[in-house]
């Protein structure tokens, strides 16, 4: 297991997502004060990471009173937290990220989403036994699937040859793989009131070191940009038919 992409993604992640703030107050799309507090919540990222690493070489998270915690419902919820509060609660936060959408491309941050196809590296170790076959397929699988299409999808963007309802759609299933899908999952083959799935290697592994910065740092990221694109597109609909009303009612009072 310590043949991992998981170290480098996340590190990936973070220089994406810092460059794309950087990028976005270059260009002068988000003031000073709003890139400070997206630079916030980078820092806070960044400084996560280590503290999940060491929980999960110091056994931590494999200890049965964890375990027993249904870990899955609330292991990832650190990066979400880092992510979502600033977000839900702040008007200029939420503008803030979307235009730093606007500032880099949509078609490349759905590009950046195109890293799940790493998810193939887990598919392979359940095929070699070294990994929980059930989350390896099951997990894996759709999850490749989701990057593959992001990939494709980036592509078109670019071309812009692609609706945005096919954006929504596809960022709405890549949310729907890890939420639900992915946290119950990860419950139902550990120690715990859901444990149903008896398999060799177990879903421990998922709480081990490198494995453990997938639920605790680097899916949780994926999953709130997933989020955040969703937002970006219904605000741009919302936007775009505010627009089309006003013209509507200019064009009817020149009449």
């Amino acid at each position: 297991m310590k043949d991992s992409m998981l170290p480098f993604l996340f590190i990936a992640q973070i220089a994406l997502i810092w460059s794309a703030v950087r990028r976005a107050r270059k260009v002068g799309k988000i003031s000073s004060s709003q890139s400070t507090s997206l630079y916030a919540a980078v820092f806070l990222l960044a400084l996560w990471t280590p503290i999940t690493a060491f929980l999960a070489l110091s056994g931590i998270y494999t200890s049965p009173s964890v375990l027993e915690s249904l870990p899955g419902l609330w292991v990832s919820m650190v990066p979400a937290v880092i992510l979502f509060v600033p977000w839900i609660a702040s008007a200029s936060f939420r503008d803030s990220v979307n235009r730093v959408i606007d500032a880099v491309g949509l078609h490349n941050v759905v590009f950046f989403e195109g890293l799940r196809v790493l998810a193939i590296g887990g598919i392979v170790k359940g095929l070699r036994g070294e990994f929980s076959a059930e989350l390896a397929f099951y997990l894996g699988i759709p999850d490749l699937i989701f990057g593959a299409l992001s990939l494709w999808s980036g592509y078109q963007l670019y071309k812009g040859s692609l609706s945005l309802k096919w954006v929504l759609a596809l960022n709405a299933y890549g949310f729907l793989i890890i939420v639900p899908g992915g946290v119950v999952l990860m419950n139902l083959g550990i120690l715990g009131p859901w444990h149903i799935i008896h398999t060799t290697p177990d879903m421990v592994s998922m709480f081990q070191y490198p494995m453990a910065l997938a639920p605790t740092a680097v899916v949780p990221i994926f999953v709130v940009i997933n989020s955040f694109i969703v937002n970006y597109v219904l605000t741009h609909n919302k936007a775009k038919a505010v627009r089309i009303s006003v013209t509507d009612s200019n064009l009817r009072l020149s009449a």
